[in-house]
């Protein structure tokens, strides 16, 4: 994963969970990560951070799925962030390792799934995602895999 960030542009985002290292292994820290990110990427993002947080400063403290919504779909289907045709990687790498409950593993490939099914092309992202083979994750996959039959999508 980490020859794979040297390789794409600076528009990457990256979590690494380290199962030892308890403020990386947060799943509740993997989309505030990636906004993190992504406010040293694009102006326009910051922009779009500062005032949220100035008018709600538990922004960031809401749910997972309110986290995804609020830091990843909304500001690019709104049209407050502008992409400029840009692809934008996101690497998440140690999906199984974040500590939270199995859930939370699950739930976060959900919404990204979600997203790209109820928001195509809406988003600038292209999602990497990078995980041991565990048994409730593969069983997502699969799961997810199936809705996305009609389309060209590799999982």
């Amino acid at each position: 994963m980490q020859t794979l960030a040297k390789t794409v542009s600076t528009y990457a985002t990256l979590f690494f969970s380290r199962y030892s290292d308890p403020p990386c292994n947060d799943s509740m820290r993997v989309f505030t990560t990636f906004a993190c990110s992504l406010t040293v990427a694009n102006d326009d993002y910051y922009k779009y951070i500062e005032i949220r947080l100035s008018k709600d400063p538990a922004f960031l403290d809401k749910s997972l799925t309110e986290q995804f919504n609020r830091l990843s779909v909304v500001p690019f289907t709104d049209n407050t962030v502008k992409a400029g045709g840009q692809r934008w990687a996101v690497l998440l790498d140690g999906l199984d390792e974040c500590k939270n409950e199995q859930n939370d593993q699950c739930r976060i490939l959900d919404l990204i799934s979600g997203s790209i099914s109820h928001h195509p092309g809406a988003t600038p992202f292209v999602w990497v995602i990078a995980s041991r083979p565990e048994a409730h994750l593969m069983n997502t996959l699969r799961r997810l895999k199936e809705s996305f039959r009609d389309r060209p999508t590799k999982f």
